[in-house]
């Protein structure tokens, strides 16, 4: 049983990494880099906020992309399944076509996930609806659903284990993919309270007249608080 779900799991990143040879040739090339800061408040074991804020540039990383604030919550219903939401405000900088210039965006989620474990290797699942909304704008809201798989392995006296994930991006009520993303990162603990995070990654657009690769390189901080008992 466990075997089967660890081929299904990985069988999962075989048709990102088909797509990801398809039309490369005329996809146009970008490096990003993305970097954060977070902090999270446990109030209880079972609920927790987080408090985010996050840069990203693009064009070879010589010019904003997008920051953005992001205040999120989640919920572990039962063991290893849990929900969330959140709501984002972002400022997203065009630099295409005749108007050009930051356009101000909010956006909204919501999530469910489920984690479990194979001897040292974790799985977690998560699917998430988003909608994002330009302000005065006449554009219609953007509704996306994301599928992702993490696998984070844990090796035996090594800090910085790593994790692999792969996410792709739909349409609401569509079966077609946009867009998909898969990285590989890891953490290291600062002390009690603190880690930092980095990543490689690659972000692939389909379905569109102007294909698009991204390297993407990332770096966060993470504080997290417990309440007092």
């Amino acid at each position: 049983m466990k075997k089967n779900i660890l081929i299904q799991s990985l069988l999962f990143f075989l048709p990102l990494a088909t797509l990801a040879q398809t039309e490369e040739s005329v996809r146009s090339q970008d490096l990003e880099t993305w970097s954060a800061l977070e902090f999270e408040y446990e109030i209880t074991p079972k609920l927790s906020l987080n408090l985010e804020e996050q840069l990203r540039l693009k064009e070879n990383s010589s010019t904003i992309d997008s920051y953005f604030t992001e205040l999120s919550g989640k919920y572990e219903l039962w063991k290893d399944f849990s929900i969330g939401t959140g709501f984002r405000y972002l400022k997203s900088n065009d630099t295409n076509g005749k108007i050009q210039g930051y356009e101000s965006h909010i956006r909204y989620q919501f999530d469910a996930s489920y984690k479990h474990k194979i001897d040292k290797l974790d799985l977690k699942y998560r699917l998430r609806y988003q909608n994002k909304k330009e302000f005065e704008s006449e554009n219609p809201n953007e509704a996306t659903t994301r599928l992702k798989l993490s696998l984070d392995y844990n090796f035996k006296n090594w800090k910085l284990d790593p994790e692999l994930s792969g996410e792709i991006f739909s349409p609401l009520n569509e079966t077609q993919i946009d867009k998909y993303r898969i990285t590989l990162g890891t953490s290291y603990k600062l002390g009690k309270h603190s880690k930092i995070n980095a990543f490689y990654g690659f972000e692939n657009t389909t379905n569109t007249e102007n294909l698009k690769h991204s390297d993407i390189i990332g770096l966060s901080y993470k504080y997290t608080l417990k309440a007092k008992k």
